[in-house]
């Protein structure tokens, strides 16, 4: 139980740093910190035995070192894509529940360079949708409840922006 309250400290990090990083302006430093929040994110769910997460976690160091330097073109999201797919598959622990934080990384990877700020919202959603059941299921709690709020920031700002065109 020691490896679950750990796990969840490192997570809650990982979150609070992932706040810090909306602060920032510089891309360079946001780069920075995202790689620092997935380090910690992979720690925790490696004290979990939450091996999609660590995966996931890893390729998105990838993805978005490759976003940063305007090098996530279609051949590496697929390559990422399919990366993903066999290394979650072959290390999955969880099942099901295991395969959907790989669904939600891979239609947001598809698709995070969208120019359309509610389509960009609608697709954090519904990757945090997704890896919330899983944080859920493999006890990352902290991981869970950041989710939750960023859901609903999310919608917040979603029916913010629809008030504002009308």
């Amino acid at each position: 139980m020691i490896y679950v309250l750990i796990a969840n400290i490192i997570a809650f990090i990982a979150s609070l740093i992932l706040i810090y990083t909306g602060y920032l302006k510089d891309k360079k430093q946001i780069l920075l910190f995202q790689i620092i929040q997935f380090i910690l994110f992979i720690i925790s769910y490696l004290l979990l035995g939450a091996f999609t997460g660590v995966i996931l976690n890893f390729l998105g160091i990838i993805r978005n070192t490759l976003s940063y330097f305007k090098k996530l073109s279609k051949p590496f999201i697929f390559i990422l894509s399919i990366l993903s797919i066999i290394f979650t598959i072959k290390y999955n622990t969880f099942g099901l529940i295991g395969l959907l934080p790989l669904i939600g990384v891979i239609l947001y990877t598809c698709f995070m360079n969208t120019e359309n700020i509610i389509k960009f919202k609608l697709l954090i959603i519904n990757a945090l949708v997704l890896s919330t059941i899983y944080d859920i299921v493999v006890m990352s709690y902290s991981s869970a409840i950041f989710n939750i709020i960023t859901i609903i920031l999310s919608i917040n700002a979603i029916y913010k922006i629809k008030t504002n065109l009308k």
